[in-house]
């Protein structure tokens, strides 16, 4: 089977052929994020990476990268869902911020797992903030909620990014904050 997806900003075309997932970028961010996906998988301990989409290899100038395929979600994660991997993946303070985002598109099914098949915010969010040091008018600023633990341990608080988008606004958790 062989699928083409034209969707993504930084990288495009994505190809699956079969159980291998080809990301190409399609500017210097989509490089970035290739190489610090595949930095990222590398590093980090079992915990982590079995939420994370198997990155295989990819190439020294970060232009393609071969992940295993999954099945992609087709609906956005729910908060509970997206908060039980922020719990799983444990952020600690002074590292890059949560790698992922809650929507369908960066998440699929993997060997009967929920993986994270987009894992790259931080490779490309400084740039963000970089780009627009002066919010535009109608956004919403950060705002830092805090949230009861279901487990009856410590809270937590998480930091959100409103991010407007045609036609619609989207809710980001941004960084889980200790």
């Amino acid at each position: 089977m062989i699928s083409v997806s034209k969707a993504g900003s930084m990288r495009s075309p994505v190809i699956v052929v079969g159980g291998l997932a080809f990301k190409f970028a399609r500017n210097a961010r989509g490089r970035a994020s290739n190489l610090y996906e595949a930095r990222l998988y590398r590093s980090v301990n079992a915990t982590r990476r079995g939420l994370l989409c198997p990155v295989l290899w990819v190439s020294r100038n970060g232009f393609v990268q071969i992940m295993k395929a999954a099945k992609p979600l087709s609906e956005m994660i729910s908060l509970d869902e997206y908060m039980n991997v922020v719990d799983i993946w444990d952020y600690i303070p002074g590292e890059d911020s949560c790698p992922f985002e809650p929507k369908a598109s960066d998440w699929g099914c993997l060997e009967g797992r929920m993986v994270a098949l987009d894992y790259s915010t931080p490779a490309w969010e400084a740039d963000e903030r970089t780009c627009f040091p002066v919010r535009p008018s109608g956004l919403d600023p950060p705002e830092i909620i805090p949230l009861k633990s279901r487990s009856g341990g410590a809270s937590r608080k998480i930091l959100i990014t409103r991010i407007f988008l045609a036609p619609s606004d989207k809710t980001v958790v941004h960084r889980v904050l200790a």
